[in-house]
Order: C-alpha cells, then sequence, then structure tokens
C-alpha cells in the first residue's frame, strides 16, 4: 500500500523546505510529478495509517499548508 500527498502552499505560511523537513523526520519521502511525498507501507504496517497521518497532520498544523491523501493498494 503507498500512500501519496498533494501539498499547496502559502506565502503565508510554511514553506516546501519545512514541509520536507518535517514529513522527511516521519518516513515521507519528496517525489517530482503530481505529487509531492509518498510513503510506502508493507502489510504489516498498514495499521499503523491512521496513526501516521494523524501525527503528520498536527505536525503541519499551524503551518498554512493544505494537503490531499491519495492512498492505493
Amino acid at each position: 500500500m503507498k500512500t501519496y500527498i498533494k501539498m499547496s502552499f502559502s506565502s503565508e505560511g510554511g514553506g516546501p523546505k519545512k514541509a520536507i523537513e518535517i514529513l522527511g523526520n516521519m518516513g515521507f519521502t519528496p517525489v517530482v510529478g503530481l505529487q509531492d511525498f509518498h510513503i510506502e507501507w508493507d502489510k504489516h504496517e498498514s495499521h499503523k495509517y491512521l496513526d501516521k497521518i494523524q501525527k503528520m497532520h498536527e505536525a503541519l498544523q499551524g503551518l498554512n499548508i493544505r494537503y490531499q491523501l491519495i492512498t492505493e493498494r
């Protein structure tokens, strides 16, 4: 399973460098293309999906960064 994150940045908030720092420390990988980051889940980690996404959401709060999640099996 793989989760992709597409982000929108505002000049009034945290920028791409801050997002790369935060998400990189959480195990997300920056990608070039339609999405900005991704993370792969092996079959033993899929139960951790909700916890990881909640932690990501909390880490981005206050940075005025909008995001969209796309998860595929």
